[in-house]
């Protein structure tokens, strides 16, 4: 890769050019940049040097993002102070246009003197109408605007990264926090707990997590859940419900918080629980094809406080009874069932469309006896009543 520098044309090469060609060519030095040759045939007069690819001593000083330490900036000095030293000792005998332009800088930040003893062939008479047509203010004023206009560009470039750092950051503060409780959060206001009258709480786990778990390497497992949890999340955007926390294989989800949906919680969270259900059936471990994953789902509703807990990691926390008793209706179901206690199977029937199975009264830790039901499946009714239709995948 070669640099070339047009050059006047019409130019009489005499012998005492030819002797000072040559002596160019066969400068080698470590701070030179290597002549590799001229051409003076209209229309292409150039000379041809090696091309340096980090570009000038000029070019980097006027680059912002470039910071020379002072061991570099003395490195540098170095180089230009032994390039000149030998072109000073050499037949040229001296440099004669030496400038931050004619310093380069080589891919090991070694500097290199170029366009040197071709002082002759350079055509000057432009640049001299102009030192002449241009007083200092002239000149001050154009080295401003330059800098200006740079300087707008790197605000620019430094605003455009701010914004899209602030993007990335809300995307993530929100999939942690609901909206409303980021947004006080971002302002520096606290967020208060809050009580909610009504709501539906959705509890699931995978059935034998323990022994899928002991046929895997630790890398599996978070793969298998990362996999499951995402087709899970896929399935909760589709509804007014939001995720609470994953605790291992535990999933929690709540539906009527923070947004209320006055009595529509309790048929979005059966929706959801019917879609999870049928995805989960059709779900296939990647490193056991062979093994069936199953869940058990438990849905309760009732009265919830919601908070914010913590600073320095913040979390969106449900608090009550009405939790503890989801919980229990997920650890007692079974395999591919939906266990519904009985306040969310009278809020379904309320709303209807839905068909239960009583299950049995059954003993619940920290709660006594309580009647407890199945979900089966949502189906469509026609104006006279007659079932239309039935279907897992809502």
């Amino acid at each position: 890769m070669v640099a070339m520098r047009h050059i006047r044309q019409n130019i009489t090469i005499t012998k005492e050019d030819l002797y000072a060609l040559k002596t160019m060519r066969e400068m080698l030095h470590d701070n030179i940049n290597p002549f590799v040759g001229a051409c003076f045939d209209n229309p292409s007069s150039c000379v041809i040097f090696i091309y340096c690819p980090k570009g000038s001593l000029q070019d980097i000083l006027e680059n912002d993002e470039i910071k020379l330490d002072l061991n570099l900036k003395y490195s540098l000095i170095m180089d230009l102070a032994q390039g000149m030293l030998y072109i000073h000792n050499s037949k040229l005998g001296c440099h004669g246009r030496l400038k931050s332009t004619n310093c380069l800088v080589d891919n090991r930040w070694m500097l290199k003197v170029t366009d040197y003893g071709i002082e002759k062939y350079i055509n000057n008479d432009k640049n001299i109408q102009q030192g002449v047509t241009l007083n200092i203010v002239d000149v001050i004023l154009q080295r401003l605007e330059k800098y200006a206009s740079n300087l707008e560009e790197l605000v620019d470039q430094r605003t455009q990264q701010l914004m899209q750092e602030k993007q990335r950051s809300d995307t993530l503060l929100y999939r942690m926090l609901p909206k409303t409780c980021a947004d006080k959060l971002k302002c520096g206001e606290s967020v208060e707990p809050e009580m909610y009258e009504s709501a539906t709480v959705f509890f699931s786990d995978i059935v034998g997590f323990t022994t899928l778990a002991s046929k895997s390497t630790p890398i599996q497992v978070v793969d298998l859940l990362n996999d499951l949890y995402t087709c899970f999340d896929g399935i909760i955007n589709n509804f007014d419900a939001y995720k609470v926390e994953t605790i291992g294989d535990a999933y929690l989800v709540v539906s009527g918080i923070p947004t209320r949906n006055g009595k529509l919680h309790a048929g979005i969270i059966a929706d959801m629980s019917l879609n999870i259900r049928n995805k989960v059936s059709q779900f296939r471990i990647k490193h056991l094809p062979n093994e069936i994953v199953s869940v058990r789902i438990g849905n309760h509703t009732g009265p919830v406080c919601a908070g914010v807990v913590g600073l320095s990691m913040p979390r969106y926390c449900l608090f009550g009874d009405t939790v503890n008793t989801a919980s229990r209706m997920e650890s007692n179901s079974e395999a591919q069932r939906i266990h519904l206690s009985e306040a969310t199977y009278r809020a379904l029937l309320d709303l209807g469309g839905y068909n239960t199975t009583f299950r049995a009264e059954i003993p619940i830790k920290g709660k006594g006896m309580m009647k407890t039901y199945w979900l089966d499946e949502k189906y469509a009714r026609s104006p006279t009543g007659l079932m239309l239709s039935t279907f897992d995948n809502i």
